[in-house]
């Protein structure tokens, strides 16, 4: 048995009373069920709008951040010049991870950069040769150049750049292991984020002399490669500097010794890696004769497909044999 809470009057089960009180505060609430139904999403379109802004916001901020970073390359790179140890330290003390990060990526642009440049003057060289092969053998049979029609090499920039970028990250991978193995055996305490933010910093000379080599490579193909080698040996140089600043005991002959030791294995790891991956950079140039268009490693593995299925070079010689039985 239920009871009206403002008259005392006795109600059914779910029997709503007629008296003033309970008709006016029934009228309020179904007043104010549709009004709450209505804010609700207002509030909803309030926190997304809010949450949206923020996002906005916070990538203003870090777009921001990397502008500032790339606008300090230059006043960074002339501090390195001078006192390339306490550049270094700076980036490592402040955790600019921004810089850090900037500076990695020129280097490994560079590096694509550098990888292109050689490969579109080993192109340039090739077709040269191809177009005076054609010459002597057109002055010899009167045909003239006319077989050259048509005829092309040339180096992809994307395929060169890529790979390119692979091999520098590798590379600069290679040399952050090593210090971090390096400072671990002498006992240190310093992190991996740490080790890389000086690596990074400390890459200026070598990403220099990777867009040297670059530059370098529209006049002469041994100059570029000749700065690459230079681009290669700095790495190493300078990575010295890197350990120094984040080992403890970074002048005995026990910390020279781990340095070249871990030197000599990244040495021997990158000789079994980067000529693949150069390989692979080399596979995406394009040679086009008479129109048609293929790149070189579309082209080997074509032709390997078909040694295999003459059975390999033993095959090959057999079926030879046989003809000649």
């Amino acid at each position: 048995m239920a009871f009206c809470k403002y008259c005392g009057a006795t109600l059914e089960e779910g029997q709503t009373c007629t008296c003033e009180k309970a008709q006016a505060a029934a009228q309020q609430a179904t007043q104010t069920e549709p009004a709450a139904a209505a804010q609700q999403p207002q509030a909803e379109q309030a926190a997304t709008s809010q949450t949206a802004q923020q996002a906005q916001q916070a990538a203003s901020a870090a777009a921001g951040t990397a502008v500032a970073a790339a606008k300090s390359i230059i006043p960074y790179a002339k501090e390195y010049f001078v006192n390339p140890g306490k550049a270094v330290r700076q980036v490592v003390e402040q955790d600019n991870m921004t810089l850090a990060i900037v500076l990695t990526v020129v280097r490994v642009l560079a590096m694509g950069l550098a990888v292109y440049g050689l490969l579109r003057k080993i192109c340039s060289a090739v077709m040269d040769t191809m177009l005076s092969a054609m010459g002597l053998a057109g002055a010899l049979t009167g045909s003239g150049l006319s077989g050259a029609a048509g005829t092309s090499i040339s180096a992809s920039f994307l395929g060169s750049l890529l790979w390119g970028i692979i091999m520098a990250l590798i590379g600069m991978a290679l040399f952050i292991l090593m210090i971090f193995a390096l400072v671990k055996i002498q006992k240190g305490s310093v992190s991996i984020k740490a080790i890389y933010e000086a690596s990074a910093a400390n890459g200026i000379l070598t990403s220099a002399l990777l867009l040297v080599a670059f530059i370098l490579s529209f006049l002469s193909i041994n100059l570029c490669i000749a700065f690459l080698a230079l681009a290669g040996i700095s790495w190493m140089i300078m990575g010295v500097l890197t350990a120094q600043l984040l080992c403890q005991d970074n002048v005995s002959g026990k910390f020279w010794l781990l340095y070249f030791v871990g030197v000599v294995l990244v040495v021997v790891i990158g000789y079994y890696v980067m000529p693949g991956l150069f390989l692979n950079a080399v596979g995406s140039i394009t040679v086009t004769v008479m129109g048609v268009s293929q790149t070189l490693q579309s082209a080997i593995d074509q032709a390997q497909a078909a040694l295999a299925q003459a059975g390999g070079i033993a095959g090959i010689l057999q079926g030879l044999l046989s003809e000649l039985m």
